[in-house]
């Protein structure tokens, strides 16, 4: 099961030109989508949207220059624990990431910038580009995750989370380069 949205779903093509893509990036800018702004330290948080006590920590994280700054342990180590792990786990129920579907479409337009007679990698590359816009959230954040509840798939307290607003932004940009390397 992957969550789908509606907000780009008007915009959402199987071939793109630099003029669609100009749309596409113009609704991001409207909502915001990709703006990550620093905290009062001027470090970047991974997840602007966590309150200062929240346990995730991603608050807390920043990235600037390249550079994570982690200030705490910021999950449980769960690999001597797989049993108490694994009792909470429903099949056909797992999380679904967003960050990793921009980073596919960024892999494979890379491959497709570097041998433009790579067809396949094109096609991944809008795959997953497709793919990356349909999970923005109705008010165009780009989450971390979304997880199962009472039936629904919703966005989780990582939203927005940095990774995934940089992954797509790069996958935009590289959606971009290769669109006008096939002119």
């Amino acid at each position: 099961m992957h969550p789908q949205n509606s907000l780009l779903r008007h915009l959402i093509a199987e071939n793109y030109t630099l003029e669609s893509l100009a749309k596409i990036k113009e609704e991001l800018a409207v909502h915001r989508s990709h703006e990550i702004l620093p905290v009062a330290n001027g470090l970047l948080a991974a997840s602007s949207s966590q309150a200062p006590d929240a346990v995730s920590g991603y608050q807390n994280v920043g990235v600037r220059d390249n550079v994570m700054v982690a200030p705490g342990q910021m999950s449980s180590n769960f690999s001597e624990r797989l049993d108490f792990r694994d009792a909470h786990l429903q099949t056909d129920c797992e999380a679904q990431w967003c960050i990793f579907d921009p980073l596919l479409s960024i892999i494979y337009g890379e491959r497709f910038l570097a041998d433009r007679s790579d067809v396949v990698s094109s096609g991944k590359q809008l795959h997953y580009f497709n793919r990356s816009l349909t999970q923005l959230t109705p008010a165009g954040s780009c989450p971390e995750l979304y997880f199962l509840k009472h039936g629904r798939y919703i966005a989780n307290n990582h939203t927005p989370l940095a990774w995934t607003q940089a992954n797509q932004a790069l996958a935009l940009h590289l959606m971009e380069k290769s669109i006008g390397e096939k002119k």
